[in-house]
């Protein structure tokens, strides 16, 4: 299910925000995965969540990619 999505194409930025499951029960888990992506090599800060009174964090992950191809004797960021 996704919460949120937000694209700039102008900056090249998305933004999807998705919970695993549409209804939780008390003392139930839930994951809430951010997304953000860019075609160029922007600079990004990690999204930062607000205080969610009555929510406890469980874990939390991070993964960042990036790709780079060699055309014509130079790198490009892909």
């Amino acid at each position: 299910m996704t919460l949120v999505s937000f694209s700039s194409a102008q900056a090249g930025i998305s933004f999807v925000a998705t919970v695993d499951s549409n209804q939780v029960s008390l003392d139930e888990n839930v994951t809430l995965s951010l997304i953000v992506q860019s075609d160029d090599n922007a600079q990004i800060e990690e999204p930062r969540l607000p205080e969610l009174k009555g929510f406890e964090l469980g874990a939390k992950w991070d993964q960042f990619e990036s790709s780079s191809q060699f055309v014509n004797g130079k790198f490009e960021f892909v």
